[in-house]
């Protein structure tokens, strides 16, 4: 269920709707908050007297009515609240969460010994690069990474795939391509994933919310797990960061991928899941 709040309208005619009462349930089973108010003198249903209820019976339609201002200010703050836990399918971690990072490049240790000592800690999330898994030369290692990411999915660790980039990059290794990270989203076990980042995006915030975008759409079909855009702010001419493009083009980018993804048959960002997890680069 997408809704981030409910608001039931009691009334005679509702409390006596079963159609009413089922999507109340509904949204109450599923954890939505509910905002009732009453619009007659009707005795509120069962299972529902307990909500606070706004009274506006008698209402005229003055929009500075004290009652509906407070259900603004109450729907404001419903919506606007934090997420308290990260839901990716069926699985579900508190809020903040801490992704363990597996990379050659960050980590002391090496990411096939990495890996195992988040497997004997029962890590609850981890992120590990798409890069170590392609470029691990040992068939025997790579096999061992794979084992045992499928075993702490098993346990119900949350794993994140990252493009890869980032290990490239920094190690200078100008080989990476786009087609390794689309081997490794086939044989990695994973929950999510990020895209094939741009690290030299364009000036423009159409450029840049256009590349997003279609890298998330050309990667979101090598997979069934959700995809993640990551959003790198521009430099100017002078190499500074323009930092100013950051707030439109992730307006642009979370518009753009929230029309689409009801049209694609694979899954990438549900809402729910994932809201306001959009990363941006410097």
């Amino acid at each position: 269920m997408q809704a981030k709040c409910v608001i039931p309208i009691w009334c005679r005619a509702s409390r006596a709707n079963q159609n009413v009462l089922d999507e109340a349930d509904y949204a109450k089973a599923h954890n939505v908050p509910l905002l009732p108010l009453r619009i007659q003198a009707a005795e509120l249903p069962l299972g529902f007297r307990g909500l606070h209820t706004l009274d506006l019976i008698g209402w005229k339609g003055d929009p500075a009515d004290p009652a509906i201002q407070e259900l603004l200010r109450n729907v404001g703050r419903t919506i606007a609240a934090r997420p308290t836990v990260l839901r990716i399918g069926n699985k579900q971690t508190e809020l903040p969460t801490f992704f363990r990072s597996v990379s050659s490049h960050e980590t002391a240790l090496q990411p096939a010994a990495a890996l195992q000592a988040l497997r004997l800690f029962r890590a609850d999330a981890l992120l590990v690069s798409a890069y170590d898994i392609i470029k691990e030369k040992s068939e025997k290692q790579r096999n061992q990474m794979i084992s045992d990411l499928e075993f702490c999915r098993s346990g119900e660790a949350v794993v994140l795939l990252d493009s890869g980039n980032y290990e490239a990059s920094r190690k200078k290794d100008t080989t990476w391509t786009i087609g390794q990270l689309h081997e490794a989203l086939t044989v990695t076990p994973h929950d999510v994933a990020f895209c094939f980042d741009d690290l030299n995006p364009p000036s423009d915030v159409e450029g840049v919310s256009r590349r997003v975008f279609e890298s998330v759409e050309r990667d979101a079909h090598q997979t069934r797990m959700p995809v993640l855009p990551i959003v790198h702010a521009p430099r100017k001419a002078d190499g500074d960061i323009n930092f100013s493009l950051i707030p439109e083009t992730m307006k642009r980018v979370c518009l753009e991928l929230q029309a689409k993804r009801s049209s694609w048959h694979i899954g990438f960002v549900p809402q729910s899941a994932l809201e306001g997890t959009y990363v941006y680069h410097l």
